[in-house]
C-alpha cells in the first residue's frame, strides 16, 4: 500500500469511527493492564495471608497450653478443672485455718476489695513446709503452676469471707 492510497483510505473514514476505534483499543489495553494488576495483587495478598497464618500458627504453638482454672465471669469462679484442683488441695481445710487470721482485716470491705485482698494474701502467703510441698505436688501432677493454685486458694478464701460478711458469695 502506498502513501496516497493510505491517505485516500483515511479520508474516507468517518472521524467518529476513528474515535470509537481508538477509545475501544485504549479501553482494552487499560482493562488488560488493570486485570493483570488485580490478579497480581490477589496473588500477593494470598501469599501474604498464608505467611501471616503460618506465623500465627508458630506463635500459638509456643504458647503454654495450661487448662483454664478460673472462669472470666463476674464474680470470678472456678472452672470444673479449678474445682478439681480445689478438692485435691483440700482448699476448705486450708481456708478454715486462715479465716480467723484475716477476717478482721476485711470485715468492712466491699466484695471486690475482699477478692483483691485474698489474691494478694495468697500470692504472698508462706505456709508450712508441708503446705508448700503439697502445692508443688498438686501443681506438678496437674500441669499447672503454684501461682495458679494460689488463685484457687484465693477464690476459696474469698467465698468464705464473703459468706461470713453476709455478702453474696458465688455459688
Amino acid at each position: 500500500m502506498d502513501v496516497s492510497s493510505l491517505t485516500e483510505f483515511l479520508n474516507r473514514l468517518n472521524p467518529v469511527w476513528i474515535a470509537v476505534g481508538l477509545t475501544s483499543a485504549t479501553i482494552l489495553v487499560t482493562s488488560g493492564i488493570w486485570i493483570g494488576r488485580v490478579n497480581s495483587d490477589r496473588k500477593n495478598f494470598k501469599d501474604f495471608m498464608e505467611e501471616v497464618r503460618d506465623k500465627l500458627d508458630r506463635i500459638f504453638e509456643r504458647l503454654p497450653s495450661t487448662p483454664q482454672i478460673i472462669r472470666a465471669t463476674s464474680p470470678l469462679r472456678l472452672t470444673d478443672f479449678g474445682e478439681t484442683l480445689a478438692k485435691e488441695l483440700d482448699t476448705s481445710t486450708w481456708v478454715e485455718r486462715l479465716v480467723p487470721l484475716v477476717r478482721d482485716e476485711v470485715k468492712d470491705l466491699p466484695a471486690y476489695a475482699i477478692q483483691e485482698y485474698c489474691f494478694n494474701y495468697t500470692r504472698e502467703y508462706i505456709g508450712s513446709d508441708e503446705e508448700t510441698a503439697r502445692l508443688k505436688e498438686v501443681a506438678y501432677n496437674n500441669g499447672v503452676t503454684e501461682d495458679d493454685l494460689r488463685q484457687v486458694l484465693a477464690l476459696g478464701l474469698r467465698d468464705r469471707l464473703l459468706s461470713l460478711a453476709g455478702l453474696d458469695a458465688p455459688e
